[in-house]
């Protein structure tokens, strides 16, 4: 037989992994001595730690096992078979959360180079992405705060078990304006941070080479951007793409300028 110390050494194990598992009622000791109440294994139980460890590795959970110890009359063909299936939908999630990790970098490494642009006019740009669209239903502009629009968009996003991420951005028609009051949004979008499976969803591709003018939130000065960008443009028609980027998580003040970066471009 084997002494509790040598049995964690045979299962590369401890001790006291050993001991929770005796009195989960998983692995009993084949014989504890009554005066010294030391465990002992039997040289066949280390198939059976093998098996516990190799169900632990498929996610089962200590209850779980013994649960299936227990269960003389289980198939274990169909257990099995919706393990599989209980390992797959986790994956799945898995996946979900890589993806979404991935999008936030590539959007911090994006807000970096627009950092880069900023007060330093028009500039190209190469677009890759896919947008989620819906149109603006109520009359907004740049003046405006249009958060109701915004909200409309997410939960079209959630219902499509996509995640909403915090940039958003509208569309209107590519011309000079007098006052941005003028400019009436025909749309809005934001871009999809995980790879779309719905069919009710309108979704764009809106990847292409821009010209690009990037600025700090300003009602104020908005139309002048808007201005250099179009004069940048040998045509001006078209559609005018405006996004922007919370430049701080923490903090939802993105009126003043201070928190927000902002894109205008215009496909070439």
């Amino acid at each position: 037989m084997l002494s509790i110390g040598q049995m964690a050494k045979v299962c590369q194990t401890s001790v006291q992994t050993l001991r929770l598992y005796d009195k989960q009622g998983l692995i009993k000791a084949a014989y504890i001595d009554p005066q010294s109440h030391y465990r002992y294994y039997n040289n066949d139980q280390i198939f059976q730690f093998n098996l516990v460890k190799y169900l632990q590795g498929t996610n089962l959970s200590l209850n779980e096992i013994k649960a299936i110890f227990s269960n003389n009359t289980l198939n274990l063909t169909e257990f099995w078979q919706e393990q599989e299936q209980v390992i797959k939908a986790k994956i799945k999630q898995e996946q979900r959360k890589l993806s979404l990790a991935k999008f936030q970098q590539h959007q911090l490494q994006m807000i970096d180079e627009m950092k880069r642009h900023l007060g330093k006019g028009p500039y190209i740009k190469q677009i890759n992405k896919k947008v989620a669209v819906i149109p603006t239903k109520e009359v907004v502009t740049p003046a405006n705060l249009p958060d109701q629009e915004i909200a409309k968009l997410d939960q079209a996003l959630l219902e499509a078990q996509q995640i909403p991420n915090l940039e958003y951005g509208f569309t209107f028609i590519a011309q000079k304006y007098q006052n941005v009051n003028d400019i009436h949004y025909q749309a809005i979008f934001k871009e999809l941070t995980l790879p779309i499976g719905s069919n009710d969803l309108e979704v764009e591709d809106v990847s292409g080479t821009y010209y690009c003018i990037n600025f700090m939130w300003s009602v104020e000065k908005y139309n002048q951007f808007l201005n250099q960008l179009l004069s940048t443009v040998k045509t001006v028609n078209g559609t005018v793409y405006e996004e922007s980027w919370p430049l701080n998580y923490l903090t939802s003040d993105f009126t003043n300028g201070k928190n927000a970066i902002a894109e205008l471009r215009i496909k070439i």
